[in-house]
């Protein structure tokens, strides 16, 4: 009987452990990372009684992680291109809102110009309606070097994000080795906090960096990316990453360049190749109206106010080197506006005028096609097009991201009816065996205190 007494101590104690570790999870239920336990019993081997082979009771082996690598690995294949698709497509939604069309961006400061050359064709004597095509000049003149402006600022910010995702990640790195080593010192029995720890390092390092990993036999993790191990055994050093700017690559810390994934190539890409792509189409679209306006003035003849002094071939109106320096000529008025025609020196006449107005819907001469205006539309679109489609991709990755996190979740999280019915499972257990022990001490008193005293 003193066996069934042991026996009964281990069942008390194997499932008091099981209804603390249900416990510990629904406290844990909303706890970023944490993946759910459940205790591992194992009956002891019997032992050799005069009667036959009798059951010591229960052990707990382990108290293990519900976790499955493949759900894992969906979750961060999904999470880095969802990262990626998304810093990129909230970079070029930002890109195509600075350019404010069409209300107040590049477009109707153009059509403002068109507008003064028209009114100019009605008067062309009026030196205030010369003055007004001017200023519309000085109007898409600040626009175009506005938006190049705050597209400058908008990659400058990309880039400075891109340096506080790579400090992140070298410190997320870092810790991820500081985890190896305590896991691989544990042994066979690591702390399930620390392993709950590095998956939720991994999993922000995927989103971010789009990095892989391939696990030890010790426990330990390596952190892989583009073929290089950032993270690997305890003897090695972590490799930390930099973004070279000026060259718009991401450096290991042997100067190697490295194709990193997730947000980060996002961002890269958008620095890279997509911003420089559409400013390229804003610096020729200042450099197509300088050459078309230069043109159209060289074309005809300019008067004084008083229309006493001529000039035949009138001086270039606007000045560009690219769209950041887009404007006005220096020391340009409404004088300097030819609006009669090349040789005719009348004030009235509005031949060369009719040129510039007709800069709206005709080719610009010796540019070809299209027309001013459609190649400033063209812009638009593309980037507009541009957008939607990173839009859409970011959508369909965060939605293939969500079901991959949903299914993991289903499968490591906390499920709180579960839980409840663990609870009552091992509660109820614990209450039998608890029984057991009483009846098997009521028995040992009998036997022991009341044995012998009948008849006494």
């Amino acid at each position: 009987m003193f066996e069934g007494l042991q026996i009964a101590l281990t069942g008390i104690r194997a499932n008091q452990t099981a209804l603390d570790t249900a416990a510990n999870n629904v406290a844990n239920a909303n706890t970023p990372g944490y993946t759910r336990q459940r205790v591992d019993l194992a009956s002891r081997a019997p032992w050799q009684s005069v009667n036959g082979k009798v059951g010591q009771g229960v052990d707990v082996t382990a108290i293990s992680r519900m976790r499955e690598g493949f759900l894992d690995s969906r979750a961060r294949v999904t999470g880095a291109a969802a990262g990626y698709a998304t810093a990129r497509a909230n970079l070029l939604d930002q890109t195509e809102s600075l350019l404010g069309e069409p209300d107040a961006g590049i477009q109707q400061a153009m059509l403002s110009m068109f507008d003064a050359f028209d009114d100019l064709a009605l008067d062309p004597s009026n030196i205030a309606l010369r003055d007004n095509v001017v200023a519309a000049f000085d109007a898409l003149g600040g626009r175009i070097r506005s938006v190049s402006s705050t597209w400058s600022q908008l990659a400058g910010d990309a880039r400075t994000r891109m340096d506080s995702a790579l400090i992140e990640t070298n410190q997320m790195l870092t810790r991820v080795d500081d985890l190896n080593r305590e896991i691989a010192a544990a042994g066979s029995d690591p702390s399930n906090a620390a392993l709950d720890e590095r998956d939720l390092l991994l999993d922000r390092l995927s989103t971010t960096l789009g990095v892989t990993t391939e696990t030890r036999s010790n426990g330990m993790v390596d952190v892989i990316l583009d073929g290089e191990r950032l993270v690997q055994t305890a003897v090695t050093p972590v490799r930390t990453l930099s973004y070279d700017s000026s060259a718009g690559v991401v450096l290991n810390d042997t100067l190697a360049p490295v194709n990193a994934g997730g947000e980060v190539a996002g961002i890269h890409a958008f620095v890279s190749t997509d911003l420089p792509a559409v400013r390229t189409q804003l610096d020729q679209i200042a450099f197509d109206v300088r050459d078309a306006v230069n043109a159209a003035n060289a074309g005809g003849s300019a008067a004084d106010p008083g229309g006493v002094s001529w000039t035949d071939g009138g001086p270039p109106l606007l000045v560009a080197t690219s769209a950041a320096d887009f404007g006005i000529a220096p020391g340009i008025d409404g004088a300097d506006v030819a609006t009669a025609d090349l040789g005719n020196h009348a004030l009235h006449d509005a031949t060369n005028v009719l040129r510039f107005a007709a800069l709206r819907d005709q080719n610009p001469p010796g540019l070809g096609s299209p027309p001013l205006d459609e190649r400033l539309r063209g812009m638009v679109v593309g980037l507009g097009n541009t957008t939607a489609d990173a839009v859409a991709r970011a959508n369909t990755q965060q939605s293939l991201y969500a079901n991959a996190t949903a299914a993991r979740q289903s499968g490591h999280g906390v499920n709180l009816d579960e839980e409840m019915v663990s609870l009552v499972q091992h509660q109820r257990a614990l209450e039998a065996v608890t029984r057991a022990m009483t009846a098997i001490d009521e028995a040992l008193d009998t036997l022991i205190n009341r044995t012998g005293i009948v008849g006494r």
